[in-house]
């Protein structure tokens, strides 16, 4: 059957909450929200879990709820480090063992091939009375999720993140068990990168776990631009805020334009009245002059830092790096900051010998000068 990628892509972009996309002739697929709540920059209040897991591979002796349940015992499983990946090879021998080994259509796999991963992390007590937040930048190329023994959700996209409210599911002061069934195959594994389902399989990027107060800045997306003339550029922050209290806030918004070496360039404040168990919206725009432009020679990067006051709540702060550039098309010719460019590329699959797709940033960087 045909898939519509832009109804799959619309649909995700517009669901704020996980649900279940209905494609014709009785194929579905779960959606997990596009969007996710942004991390606030106090270290105390988020823990990585990036590390040593433990990991059992199928096929298992006992029920994937079962293994999922933080009563079991994980002390004689096999530890893997991750981000990274779980399985080094297909599997893990040569394809000529292998009946109807096939890299494009997976029919080799099992259906239910994969592992159980496991990690224990204690809950801080500081994070009583807060919302608390599990991560995953990737879960390649799917899996389900637990978080002590209860099911939050499936991800079948394997190169986005997914991200799950666990505030009902932890309690401050204890241990929480994070379990993800980790699938080497799936229905739709054909519209993300099949063939690395045979290697690569793993959390291949960062998760964590994180705490934000009741009332929070649940969306920040930054869109900046630059005048014809290249002389002025504005930033333009359009931000959600979260009120998950039983009462109204009043909220300060400021948002802070800062260049590379931190400097504040500008700055906007705002009161937002968030209604209890709501949310409110609220478009922020700063502007300086003569900003210093991005291009791929000179990657000029300013800081934006959000900060969200609430009174009797602590102050929350939110940043990320962004930039001004103008992109334009004259006659079919790409424009850059008004010179022409060219666009060149390669079919480079960026990869870890040890890690698969996650890639650590020093030796990144090592390799981008050497491509240099």
């Amino acid at each position: 059957m045909l898939i519509d990628a832009q109804k799959v892509i619309r649909s995700q972009l517009e669901t704020q909450r996980q649900t279940v996309l209905d494609l014709g002739d009785g194929v579905r697929t779960p959606l997990l929200p596009a969007r996710y709540v942004p991390e606030t920059e106090a270290a105390d209040l988020r823990i990585s879990l990036d590390g040593e897991w433990r990991v059992r591979k199928w096929p298992f002796r006992k029920s994937e709820e079962t293994m999922a349940d933080p009563k079991l015992s994980d002390a004689k499983w096999n530890v893997v480090v991750q981000p990274g990946r779980v399985f080094s090879w297909d599997p893990e021998r040569t394809m000529e063992d292998v009946a109807g080994w096939n890299r494009v259509t997976l029919e080799h796999i099992d259906p239910d091939d994969g592992a159980m991963l496991r990690r224990r992390v204690r809950i801080p007590r500081e994070w009583r009375g807060k919302r608390v937040f599990l991560r995953f930048d990737s879960i390649y190329p799917a899996g389900r999720v637990y978080v002590n023994g209860v099911l939050l959700g499936e991800h079948t996209s394997g190169l986005t993140p997914a991200e799950w409210d666990v505030t009902s599911h932890t309690r401050p002061g204890k241990e929480a068990l994070i379990a993800v069934r980790l699938l080497r195959r799936h229905k739709f594994v054909r519209m993300d990168m099949p063939r690395h389902a045979c290697e690569f399989a793993g959390l291949a990027q960062h998760a964590c776990l994180f705490a934000v107060e009741k009332c929070h800045v649940e969306e920040c997306r930054l869109r900046s631009r630059t005048d014809s003339t290249l002389k002025l550029g504005t930033l333009e922050a359009e931000i959600v805020v979260r009120n998950t209290a039983g009462t109204a806030a009043k909220c300060r918004l400021e948002l802070v334009l800062e260049d590379g070496n931190g400097r504040r360039m500008a700055a906007v404040r705002r009161a937002v009245d968030c209604p209890a168990g709501g949310s409110a919206g609220v478009v922020l725009p700063v502007s300086i002059r003569n900003p210093l432009l991005w291009n791929d020679e000179y990657p000029n990067l300013y800081r934006a830092r959000l900060f969200l006051s609430v009174r009797g709540l602590r102050r929350q702060e939110v940043s990320a790096r962004t930039g001004f550039r103008r992109f334009t098309l004259d006659g079919g010719k790409p424009i850059l900051n008004g010179r022409p460019v060219k666009f060149r590329g390669v079919n480079h699959l960026t990869y870890h010998p040890e890690h698969g797709l996650y890639t650590p940033e020093e030796w990144l960087r090592k390799n981008l000068a050497l491509m240099k």
